[in-house]
């Protein structure tokens, strides 16, 4: 229908239309294509469910998963924080029950996690020998002059070094990094407390241990570094040597080896791997390879020298209150710096990754849906020529849809893969959509969104 002010509602007689204009009796004629032609068949009641369908749990996937998710883990990992935080400052007797109440939860999540994607071996690394110890320092030899201050070395050393070497991040949605910095801060907190909190755990020693004035080379050096060698020595023998074979069937098993010498190398690996072609360890050319005896020798040579070098201050702040109060505050801030760059930085782009994700999904269940459509035979008792007309016409309607669809799905698919390897710009990926489809010119096509990163990395440095 089409309305005209002052004008009567057309009407249409037998593929004509007629209209009264003004009110007056004349009369005009507007013939209609195919109007003698039955109207187009409704959308097939399949495809239309099954669309209906698609959309709906689109809607709810993102609602529910990624948000409701993130939100739960952020609340948690706050309160988690806030209450570590009043137990080290008000009751700090009782901060040795707070580590044993939720290390082990925390130990049982992250072994769910890494079974999921292979990294199960890493809880045999020795942070996590620490963690175990602690535990039987509390529980079962609370008065243990020599475990303790070995305890207070590893964990002040190794153990809160690590938070610098794997550039732990406080994000407090991550239930994955919110563990990582438990098991390596709260261990330096926990052995704070029982260090100079007089009385906390053992009767014997009612000034605290931090009243000891000097500490013996052998206390605070020599049997952590006899606890750190017994624990290499039996690691090896498991990992590199029973498990072996399985590690050979299965490329994809982790190991603290394997991923430090994945390619690209990070900091540490890069430098260790420098120092060995200068003292001609390696060829100029020679490459990490972390099932080889060579690489691995060489990665226990470095963790050795790495743990002997951050112990060497613990002397000083077994002594000092403050030196180590110090310590931890530092390392604190750091972890905050971190997850404030990652925030900013990264997870911005891994959050609008995953929607993007989520919709490229979405299209090629549409595509694969509208590609059923153009396969439906035509009903039974409509093969008229018309019906055919229109049979073949919704055909080539649907299977333009598809490939449009498919399009779309490879446009977000490009997204994804050039916001991954463009961390370094400035732009998220919906500005580079916009950016990228507002340019003059030749625009970039489907192909080029799907070879993803390099073809548009190009294109904005460009620009």
């Amino acid at each position: 229908k089409a309305e005209v002010a002052g004008s009567a509602p057309a009407q249409m007689e037998g593929g004509v239309v007629r209209r009264k204009i003004g009110g007056s009796s004349s009369m005009f004629t507007l013939p209609l294509l195919g109007a003698d032609r039955p109207g187009p068949p409704p959308m097939p009641a399949r495809f239309r469910e099954a669309t209906a369908r698609i959309l709906r749990r689109a809607s709810q996937q993102r609602a529910v998963d990624v948000r409701l998710a993130d939100k739960l883990s952020f609340v948690i990992g706050v309160f988690g924080c806030s209450l570590t935080q009043w137990v080290f400052s008000d009751v700090p007797e009782r901060m040795w029950l707070l580590f044993s109440l939720a290390i082990v939860p925390l130990l049982v999540i992250r072994l769910h996690m890494y079974m999921a994607v292979k990294l199960q071996l890493f809880l045999l690394d020795f942070c996590y020998l620490c963690l175990l110890l602690v535990l039987v320092h509390i529980h079962l030899l609370p008065c243990n002059r020599r475990l303790h201050f070995a305890l207070f070395s590893l964990t002040s050393g190794p153990l809160a070094i690590a938070t610098v070497a794997w550039r732990n991040s406080l994000v407090f949605h991550s239930v994955d990094k919110v563990t990582s910095i438990f098991i390596h801060l709260l261990p330096v907190a926990t052995l704070h407390t029982l260090h100079w909190t007089p009385a906390s755990l053992c009767p014997s020693e009612p000034p605290g241990w931090g009243a000891e004035s000097r500490l013996s080379l052998h206390e605070w050096l020599g049997f952590p570094l006899l606890i750190y060698a017994g624990w290499q020595l039996l690691y090896v023998l498991f990992v590199d040597v029973c498990l072996a074979g399985v590690l050979r069937r299965d490329k994809k098993l982790q190991t603290s080896t394997r991923v430090l010498t994945a390619k690209p190398l990070r900091g540490p690996a890069k430098a260790s791997l420098g120092l060995c072609r200068w003292l001609r360890l390696f060829g100029r050319n020679e490459e990490f390879d972390a099932d080889s005896w060579k690489t691995k020798c060489v990665f226990i040579a470095t963790q050795a020298l790495y743990t002997l070098v951050v112990m060497l201050p613990a002397g000083l702040l077994a002594t000092s209150q403050g030196a180590h109060f110090s310590l931890i505050l530092m390392l604190l801030v750091l972890t905050v710096w971190n997850g404030a760059g990652y925030y900013f930085e990264v997870f911005s782009r891994r959050y609008e990754a995953e929607l993007l994700r989520r919709e490229e999904e979405v299209l090629r269940e549409l595509a694969t849906v509208a590609g059923q459509a153009v396969a439906a035979p035509l009903a039974a008792g409509q093969d008229s020529p018309e019906r055919r007309f229109q049979y073949n016409t919704n055909r080539n309607s649907f299977s333009r849809l598809s490939d449009s669809l498919s399009v779309l799905a490879d446009v977000a698919g490009g997204a994804i893969a050039a916001t991954s390897s463009m961390e370094n710009l400035p732009f998220s990926s919906m500005q580079l959509t916009s950016l990228l489809t507002s340019q003059p010119g030749q625009p970039l096509g489907a192909a080029d969104w799907a070879n993803g990163g390099p073809t548009i990395s190009a294109a904005l440095k460009a620009e």
